[in-house]
């Protein structure tokens, strides 16, 4: 049976009931799902619309005499860039919203202790921590990740 809140660790722990390969994943099968649809329809959304535009400047390169394979390998590693760069700025997005996860399902994590401590008002110091600390990482990785993309490909160093 599959539960819908609460967390069942993968091996047996104090404090919890039920442990073993099966309830450990049956406890995160609906965090999952629901962490993955609100990004499935962003990405999917985006994809369509690159993938149209990819399409039209495949066929401009392609009809001023370039190297077909040429024009497609440019194309793929522009949009991987690309795709990358989304993700890492969705990075601070992903951690807010895996945050209410934790809280709606009940898992034990950051964001259920930051949830916590904000809604009894015992500590802001955890709360305030919490913050800079995501804060930092998601622009970190974005960072990182556009310093990456403009080492590989001149076309993003003018963002």
């Amino acid at each position: 049976m599959t539960r819908i809140t609460g967390y069942c660790p993968l091996r047996a722990t104090h404090g919890f009931q039920c442990h073993g390969l099966e309830p450990w994943l049956s406890s995160l099968v609906l965090p999952a799902i629901t962490l993955g649809l609100c990004f499935a329809a962003i990405y999917g959304r985006w994809w369509a619309a690159s993938f149209r535009d990819g399409v039209a400047e495949y066929r401009k390169e392609v009809q001023e005499g370039h190297d077909a394979s040429e024009a497609r390998r440019g194309l793929r590693r522009y949009y991987g860039l690309a795709f990358a760069r989304l993700l890492s700025r969705d990075f601070g997005f992903a951690i807010g919203f895996a945050t209410f996860v934790e809280v709606v399902f009940e898992l034990p994590g950051l964001g259920h202790t930051v949830f916590s401590a904000s809604y009894h008002g015992s500590n802001a110091a955890v709360v305030a921590g919490a913050l800079v600390a995501a804060s930092v990482l998601a622009a970190g990785v974005s960072f990182f990740v556009d310093v990456a993309c403009a080492a590989i490909d001149p076309r993003f160093r003018r963002f």
